[in-house]
């Protein structure tokens, strides 16, 4: 059977396509966009320096700009929270290769030890003390 019905849908406003599942709406203009089109549209801001989701902030690029020109409170703190978390992962890229380094040399001491202490075991099997007989 067919049946005519209105339906309310939500289109992307940069490529007008229908949004049927996941879209994104800019928090200051109400702009909608698609999936596809919210990545390179859409600016995210997490609201936590080291948590994100419910809260985060959603501007399109347009109004992010104007928001960062005017100074906008909410935005300055957004900014804030990006650069924080920008700075951490800096410093924890860097403490990785630093643990990185020092591990290896731990690693090469406790590989040259262990050949000392297997060429030591062979000495010792062998009946070679390393000590000579004084004559």
């Amino acid at each position: 059977m067919k049946t005519t019905m209105n339906r309310e849908v939500t289109v992307c406003d940069s490529c007008k396509r229908v949004i049927e599942l996941c879209g994104t709406k800019c928090d200051e203009c109400g702009r909608d966009f698609c999936f596809e089109c919210s990545h390179s549209k859409i600016v995210i801001y997490s609201f936590g320096v080291h948590v994100g989701g419910y809260g985060d902030a959603h501007w399109c690029k347009e109004c992010d700009h104007r928001l960062h020109m005017d100074a906008d409170p909410r935005h300055v703190a957004y900014e804030m929270i990006q650069k924080l978390r920008a700075e951490g992962a800096a410093w924890h890229r860097d403490y990785s290769r630093r643990c990185e380094v020092a591990e290896a040399v731990t690693r090469t001491f406790h590989e040259e030890r262990e050949r000392a202490e297997k060429k030591a075991g062979e000495h010792l099997r062998s009946g070679d003390t390393g000590r000579h007989a004084a004559h």
